[in-house]
């Protein structure tokens, strides 16, 4: 596995460069062609458009030794790789696309009221335009799937400089052409007078478009380079592993950003009494549910017992359901800017009307407030208990004949494709533990056996939250025993 990812890597770094090597010539041509033909014509639309592609092209150039620099791996000197170097050559970009900007707007100006040119051989100057406008857009194109392919924000910023050229240069053409048509109206007329200069005008329209591309881009790079987490990305992340059972409390989360990595660092609190092995299987769980959220981020989780005021919050949350009848579980702590966020799923009866069913959690949620007091935001997930069995409630002692029950109403899903027999139960006042054996269909492959044996588990967690480690063996099913 690793080594078919360092593979992937290499040539995700092979294509990136190869792209960017593409940017690099595309904007010297299109440097070229607009320079020449701009001197030539007098045209200052023309002309802008050629310092803004001379910045294209310093910006491809750039683009090329970040990517260089960023495919790197890490070493010694650099532990967390050079990724970063996308992100700086996104703000130095910006810069040059600012000066940029101030060239093109003195000169609009100046032009405007002060020293009017003579703009001369519209044909080739709108042709060069429409070259200019043909490139563009294949460029911005392979280089925005190649930057959302392999994650890169500097050839997503290279794709931003293109796009931004692209539509500059419609608008000059626009303005080329309104010259032309000022030149067929009579001498003196006030069409005439400003449809001549369209051309400068169209030079103040690309200074303000490649403006706002270039402030845009430069924040995002600055965001990056000062740590900012992505945005949305740590609530998702806090959601998806507050739902992971046994993960009572999120005591730090923190999420950065380095080129396309994402970097992940969070500490759970778990039972005092999880066992390593159960601690570590937590762990696991968690770091999934994060990938889910953030697709090949790095993620670093760390476990510890969790503190008494979060044992003593989920103890009082479970005490106040249990005055009110209502089973609840999967209770979850965190603090979100020092308020304690308090999350749990409540069962109630199926055939219950809605109203009714937010009447009772309202209620409970009044008086988990009143218990806990000070400032406290609780969400609420409501699930149909689906049991009329008292001895299936959460808070009824565990025995073989309840989890036998149990495992009897599982739902079709698993039901269908289960048969568990050979279970034990070690008894323990506090955390009982379980294990059984469980046939499935010999042509499961590992992954399909193992999502099964999760889904039975997470089920009996919902059952009977007291139960500690579970301990679920598969074996293949016996031709008698198929259906």
């Amino acid at each position: 596995m690793a080594g078919q990812g360092q593979t992937e890597a290499k040539h995700a770094a092979q294509v990136k460069l190869r792209v960017a090597w593409s940017s690099v010539f595309a904007a010297l041509l299109l440097t070229g062609l607009k320079l020449g033909v701009g001197l030539w014509s007098n045209s200052l639309g023309l002309l802008s458009e050629a310092a803004h592609s001379a910045m294209d092209l310093m910006a491809a150039l750039l683009t090329l030794y970040a990517i260089s620099v960023s495919v790197r791996p890490p070493d010694q000197n650099y532990q967390y790789g050079q990724t970063k170097m996308e992100n700086l050559s996104a703000v130095m970009q910006a810069i040059l696309l600012m000066i940029t900007c101030g060239w093109i707007i003195y000169e609009a100006l100046d032009r405007l009221f002060f020293n009017p040119a003579r703009m001369e051989a519209e044909f080739w100057v709108a042709l060069v335009l429409l070259i200019s406008i043909a490139v563009d857009y294949s460029r911005a194109r392979i280089l925005g799937r190649a930057a959302r392919r392999y994650k890169s924000q500097a050839l997503e910023a290279d794709a931003m400089h293109f796009s931004s050229d692209l539509w500059s240069s419609l608008a000059v053409f626009i303005g080329v052409c309104g010259v032309w048509l000022a030149r067929q109206l009579p001498d003196g007329s006030a069409a005439r007078a400003a449809l001549l200069h369209a051309d400068s005008l169209a030079a103040l329209l690309v200074a303000g478009m490649v403006l706002v591309v270039s402030l845009r881009l430069g924040l995002r790079g600055a965001n990056v380079l000062m740590d900012r987490a992505p945005s949305g990305m740590s609530n998702l992340i806090r959601q998806a592993v507050l739902a992971v059972p046994e993960v009572l409390s999120i005591k730090r989360l923190r999420v950065r950003q380095s080129g396309p990595q994402i970097f992940v660092d969070m500490n759970l609190g778990v039972s005092q009494d999880a066992s390593l092995e159960r601690s570590h299987r937590v762990a696991y769980l968690a770091e999934q549910a994060a990938l889910a959220v953030a697709p090949g981020a790095d993620i670093v989780v760390q476990v510890e017992p969790a503190d008494d005021r979060a044992r003593g919050i989920i103890g009082k949350v479970r005490s106040v359901a249990a005055r009110q009848s209502v089973n609840v579980h999967a209770v979850r702590t965190s603090l979100v800017r020092d308020q304690l966020l308090l999350e749990f799923h409540a069962e109630i009866n199926d055939q219950t009307p809605l109203e009714e069913a937010h009447r009772i959690i309202s209620f409970l949620e009044t008086e988990i407030r009143a218990v806990l007091g000070g400032d406290c935001r609780i969400f609420t997930h409501i699930e149909p208990s689906g049991k009329t069995d008292k001895d299936l409630a959460p808070s009824a002692v565990i025995t073989i004949e309840a989890i036998q029950r149990a495992l009897g109403s599982m739902p079709e899903s698993i039901a269908k494709v289960t048969d568990c027999h050979n279970i034990v139960l070690y008894d323990d006042p506090k955390r009982p533990s379980l294990s059984f054996h469980c046939r499935m269909g010999s042509e499961k492959t590992v992954i399909a056996v193992h999502d099964m044996t999760e889904d039975i588990e997470i089920f009996l967690r919902r059952s009977f939250p007291r139960l500690g480690r579970i301990l679920i063996h598969a074996e293949p099913r016996r031709q008698s025993a198929a259906p």
